[in-house]
């Protein structure tokens, strides 16, 4: 009995190692693509350019159309009317701003 339980010990420590490291890996390589990204995007703006997020589905209302659309998001792919057009938009920037919360009076 004590040689089972020691086995299911041990398996149970392995499998929380390797979802622990699992999890620390891809937080690093988190952090490197930001680091990346922000490094790239500083010598765009050095060019004059800047990087955007193209969505070829935003602004289509046919649902059959938009998930078709939606499938090349985030591909590399342009999507291409019958005219040579390209289809979709460029998402907007918007800056996140953080919630400002105000205190309620309750009312009576």
């Amino acid at each position: 009995m004590n040689e089972i339980m020691l086995n299911a010990m041990l398996v149970i420590t392995g499998v929380v190692l390797a979802e622990i490291t699992n999890r620390s890996v891809r937080w690093w390589q988190s952090i490197e693509d930001q680091r990346l990204r922000a490094e790239a995007k500083d010598i765009l703006a050095k060019h004059g350019m800047s990087p955007e997020l193209y969505l070829p589905s935003l602004g289509t209302k046919d649902q059959d159309l938009r998930w078709a659309m939606s499938v090349f998001d985030m591909t590399g792919y342009v999507v291409l009317n019958a005219d040579q057009d390209i289809i979709g938009k460029i998402v907007p920037n918007v800056a996140m701003r953080t919630p400002k919360l105000k205190p309620v009076k309750p009312t009576n």
